[in-house]
């Protein structure tokens, strides 16, 4: 992980932690089921939030290593959207609507 990625995250807001530590074990789980759940924002979420999907994208290799499981693509876009959400001080749900597939066409 480069060091402005670690010196942004260091700015992380940690009330963020528990949802993001909750989601990543309801994952874990689906995983081990062999269930996905698709993520329709993918593209937008590596596009606006390059950074914060680099680090979850480390984060999840570190994951790998840790418990051997695979994590989708579609899961790193959904951790990407806790690290954007923890370091903009907003919820998920605020981060998503940053996303422009996520806008209601005008």
């Amino acid at each position: 992980m480069n060091r402005s990625i670690l010196r942004r995250l260091g700015n992380l807001q940690h009330d963020i932690l528990i949802p993001m530590a909750d989601h990543i074990a309801m994952a874990a789980s689906r995983i081990r089921e062999h269930m996905e759940i698709p993520n329709p924002f993918l593209q937008d979420i590596r596009t606006l939030f390059e950074e914060e999907y680099t680090a979850a994208k480390n984060g999840v290799e570190i994951l790998k290593y840790l418990t051997d499981l695979e994590f989708s693509e579609d899961e790193i876009g959904y951790i990407t959207l806790h690290l954007h959400a923890g370091l903009a001080k907003e919820n998920v749900a605020q981060s998503l609507e940053t996303a422009p597939s996520a806008q209601s066409p005008s």
